[in-house]
């Protein structure tokens, strides 16, 4: 899709936030409790032809919570990525009768710093 914007340039910091928000949507969502079958996770990519939006809503209604990660953790470290991506990120909650929340990041530079990998 970034390539077809002509935004090529941001594919590699998109592909990580777009990895790091899609898994901890399913694992919060595989971790709930669901009357029925599980709900499903999905995506937006959004662009103003200068910077890239990635949406990822789920149904759980617990907001995202960063973690710090010790040296020796296998996981945690996924909302320190995305916050040295991204500009800024968040998360908010659409209409009742949607439900879930929406968590986002707006990506404005195409250049990955060193925290991300810190």
């Amino acid at each position: 899709m970034l390539r077809e914007w002509r935004l090529g340039q941001f594919a590699e910091a998109a592909e990580l936030v777009v990895s790091e928000l899609v898994t901890n949507s399913v694992l919060a969502t595989r971790a709930a409790r669901w009357p029925t079958r599980q709900p499903p996770v999905r995506l937006w990519l959004v662009s103003d032809g200068s910077s890239v939006l990635v949406r990822v809503w789920d149904a759980v209604t617990s907001p995202p919570e960063r973690r710090a990660a010790g040296l020796e953790d296998e996981s945690g470290r996924g909302l320190a990525i995305v916050t040295a991506l991204c500009a800024d990120w968040g998360h908010h909650y659409p209409p009742p009768e949607t439900g879930g929340k929406i968590t986002w990041a707006h990506i404005t530079s195409p250049w990955m710093t060193e925290e991300a990998f810190i």
